[in-house]
């Protein structure tokens, strides 16, 4: 097989795949499948996956969030050993295949959806000690993942920022 057909098979499976977990996210969040359909109809021809597919480790990172959603979306609606495991598959197969700065802020999408959906679940139900007890369980493991959401001062530029080059950080 050429390298021109490897690419293009690589990428309209990737697509593909986008266009599925679209589909699946949609239908978790309560769409018909016919309006399930157009949207993975629409996210296989979006402007923005086939610009990127030009960037494949990019293409690689981006197919799996609709999927990652679709599986935590289900798990939080209702949790269970069971919905683990998809939830688990797609995040290793996202982190395995992608760009670690694209997948990492993939990664802060679906935690925040997944914790606004908790929290609205929660509202809604109106059992907020329970909602709370998860969302508390799962933020610390999150964010001492990612220190460089956390404020830090840069006196070069003498203001609060969230970002600061290595070596400049005030303590």
């Amino acid at each position: 097989m050429s390298p021109f057909v490897a690419y293009n098979l690589f990428v309209l499976f990737h697509l593909v795949v986008g266009a599925l977990g679209t589909y699946a996210f949609s239908r978790a969040v309560g769409a018909r499948r016919s309006a399930a359909w157009v949207a993975g109809l629409l996210a296989f021809t979006a402007a923005f996956w086939v610009h990127w597919s030009l960037h494949l480790v990019h293409l690689g990172s981006f197919v799996w969030l609709p999927w990652a959603l679709a599986a935590g979306h289900r798990l939080v609606v209702a949790p269970s050993p069971r919905r683990v495991a998809p939830l688990a598959a797609v995040f290793g197969l996202w982190w395995l295949g992608g760009n670690p700065q694209y997948v990492y802020d993939g990664s802060a999408v679906l935690v925040v959806y997944l914790l606004g959906l908790a929290v609205l679940l929660s509202v809604r139900s109106r059992r907020h000690g329970l909602s709370c007890n998860r969302l508390a369980g799962w933020l610390p493991p999150w964010f001492s993942a990612s220190p460089w959401l956390l404020p830090c001062s840069c006196p070069r530029w003498g203001r609060l920022a969230t970002f600061c080059a290595p070596g400049s950080l005030a303590l």
